[in-house]
């Protein structure tokens, strides 16, 4: 069988003996396994003493783990058994080194490979090299309130298609009849405020588990116009995080746009620059316009951001008459990053939106691909892609799930850089939920089919955690 090796590594600023009482008992693991957090809903059973637990996954598969010997506050060795999807054994060992500013963890695993997955060995090290790094950082998050007080920083980072977030008002240049008093959606000024209210619910709630504060930035989708948002950032549980707005009025036929929302306090905005898209009827072979891709660049704890928010076209007509329109998207998207890579390799990059595809969809990939015409273009990393492969979708339509809403990241923020990515997830509690009927589990909308509900939107959103290392 062919052997697998990772060995990964984390300064934790608290003492050995803290540490290890975190480590030595399984009842904690949940709050920091990576794997166990890709599926919040893994049945997982914890041996009362705590050294041994057992999990059974349709994501995850099936499998225990058993601590075999320990050395108080030096170090922990455990017996690693898989069973689904495939079996196989691993010694996992953790080492407990004093320092002078806490304690080093140092995290191994030795493990075989089926002897048919031997031309996987390179790649499962990479992945699986990735999972331990998350796992440590992630750590480092069961100490949140002391790393605050060390100024060491962990934010979120989100996009969310919002649905329809129109005015009341009638704008004579875009097909926005249906959200006006007398049009089809009946839509008022009182239903924009509950529609608003809704929304800044769930902004306040993204992340704030962890960090304890809503976004550091937020991606939005489907925006009429600047008004809209003025409002949001206005409402009570918003104002106070003094959210900024960066949008432009774009030339899509409906008016909705794409816009950004930052914690000002938090991040430097630097420039802001918009990139049009032009597309050809395929029936007319006429000249039309869709969403303008937002770019945007910043600063936070002094390293360089540049964003970029996209809402692709749709996939009206079906996916294969539409994939055109998509890869066009795709194209400019990679023209983008690649100026942006070749005037600041130094920058972090990220790449948010609605791109009407998922992760595994020829569009997307284009993005976590070499070019052959971007001299400067280096592939992004897609962490939605295990999301996706997972069976977890940010919205639905007959009784299938899709991941068309997605945070893509350049690859210096897997590196042991200055800041580095922790983990992607959808949003998905309970109250987004519709709670019942045709499309219960689905997520709640504001109308379905002519129906008024106390939704929020016909998407979940999507995140990541990011933090900035000492």
């Amino acid at each position: 069988m062919s052997q697998l090796f990772i060995r990964k590594t984390i300064l934790i600023e608290k003492d050995c003996s803290t540490v290890f009482k975190k480590i030595n008992d399984f009842h904690h693991c949940a709050e920091w396994s990576p794997w166990l957090i890709a599926d919040p809903k893994a049945k997982v059973n914890v041996d009362p003493n705590g050294k041994y637990y057992n999990w059974e996954s349709p994501i995850l598969g099936s499998g225990e783990m058993t601590i075999i010997h320990e050395e108080k506050e030096q170090s922990i060795n455990c017996d690693l058994h898989f069973f689904k999807p495939w079996k196989s054994k691993a010694k996992v060992t953790f080492f407990l080194n004093p320092k002078d500013r806490g304690t080093e963890v140092v995290w191994t695993m030795k493990s075989s490979l089926p002897f048919y997955l031997f031309w996987m060995k390179k790649q499962m090290e990479v992945f699986v090299g990735m999972d331990y790094e998350r796992g440590l950082l992630l750590f480092l998050l069961l100490w949140w309130n002391f790393l605050e007080a060390q100024a060491v920083q962990i934010e979120t980072i989100t996009f969310y298609n919002v649905e329809n977030l129109f005015d009341s008002i009638d704008d004579p240049d875009t097909f926005d009849d249906d959200f006006t008093p007398k049009g089809r959606n009946h839509w008022t000024r009182d239903l924009l405020t509950q529609k608003i209210n809704q929304l800044a619910t769930v902004i306040a709630k993204i992340g704030a588990e962890k960090t304890g504060k809503p976004p550091l930035l937020l991606g939005l989708a489907e925006i009429e116009n600047r008004a809209v948002l003025e409002q949001l950032i206005a409402h009570p549980k918003l104002r106070k995080y003094g959210f900024q707005i960066v949008h432009f009025d774009s030339p899509d036929a409906r008016g909705i746009d794409v816009a950004l929302l930052y914690r000002k306090s938090k991040f430097f905005l630097e420039t802001v620059k918009k990139y049009s898209l032009y597309l050809v009827d395929p029936k007319t072979q006429q000249r039309r316009t869709s969403r303008d891709q937002l770019v945007l660049s910043g600063y936070w704890e002094g390293s360089k951001l540049a964003v970029s928010v996209n809402h692709w076209p749709s996939r009206r007509g079906g996916q294969k008459r539409s994939q055109a329109s998509r890869l066009k998207a795709a194209h400019l998207q990679q023209r983008i990053l690649d100026s942006i890579q070749r005037h600041y390799p130094e920058a972090y990059l990220i790449s948010m939106g609605d791109f009407n595809d998922n992760p595994n969809n020829k569009s997307v990939s284009l993005l976590t691909q070499k070019s052959d015409y971007r001299q400067h273009y280096q592939p992004l990393v897609n962490p939605m892609k295990k999301l996706f492969l997972n069976g977890i979708g940010s919205l639905a339509f007959r009784d299938r799930w899709y991941l068309f809403d997605q945070i893509l990241l350049s690859q210096n923020w897997h590196s042991k850089e200055k800041l580095v990515f922790l983990k992607a997830a959808v949003f998905n509690p309970s109250f987004l939920r519709n709670p019942e009927g045709k499309f219960s589990g689905y997520p709640y909308r504001n109308e379905i089919i002519g129906t008024k509900l106390n939704g929020y939107a016909d998407h979940f959103p999507v995140y990541i955690l990011v933090g900035k290392r000492d």
